[in-house]
């Protein structure tokens, strides 16, 4: 008899060993079958204070405007420049890149495109052209207010061989 309850004490302690340490451990979150959208870990790749004209990365990546001293522009050079820079993008309306623009100045960013590129705007309200949180948003132009965000993707259109930017809401 003393066997099977020094046989049983242990078989007990081992399943409440087992247990205690599924508690304890760490655990990674899990989201089902959501897939939260890829940031950039490296921050920022260019960070602007002044107008200038560039061309979109080719990957995930983020765009700050800081201390701007008065309204600036962010030229988005020609599709045809983006699409011979990113090899990712080169298969037209088969990749898209998500980006964040930043603007945390105190002055309003404009954004306009160069040949070819053509903005889509998630606006707030069904035809306006205002996103978040007052910024607006037509097909040749948009504006980041001071302390927002908006969210863009964008990818070739093969059809017809233009540069499609989606402009999403502020965020910030």
């Amino acid at each position: 008899m003393n066997k099977y309850i020094i046989g049983g004490a242990v078989v007990v302690a081992l399943v409440l060993g087992f247990f205690g340490g599924r508690v304890t451990a760490p655990t990674s979150a899990t989201f089902g079958s959501y897939n939260p959208p890829v940031q950039s870990a490296g921050g920022f790749v260019a960070s602007y204070a002044t107008s200038t004209a560039y061309t979109l990365p080719c990957s995930v990546s983020n765009i700050q405007w800081l201390n701007t001293t008065a309204l600036a522009t962010g030229t988005i050079n020609a599709a045809t420049t983006t699409y011979a820079a990113c090899p990712v993008l080169n298969n037209l309306g088969a990749s898209v890149v998500y980006s964040k623009v930043v603007n945390d100045s105190t002055n309003t960013v404009a954004y306009v495109g160069g040949t070819g590129v053509i903005f889509k705007c998630e606006t707030t309200a069904v035809g306006t052209s205002t996103v978040g949180a007052g910024g607006t948003c037509t097909a040749s132009t948009f504006t980041i207010l001071a302390s927002s965000t908006v969210d863009l993707s964008y990818m070739f259109d093969g059809s017809s061989s233009s540069l499609v930017i989606d402009v999403g809401n502020n965020y910030k």
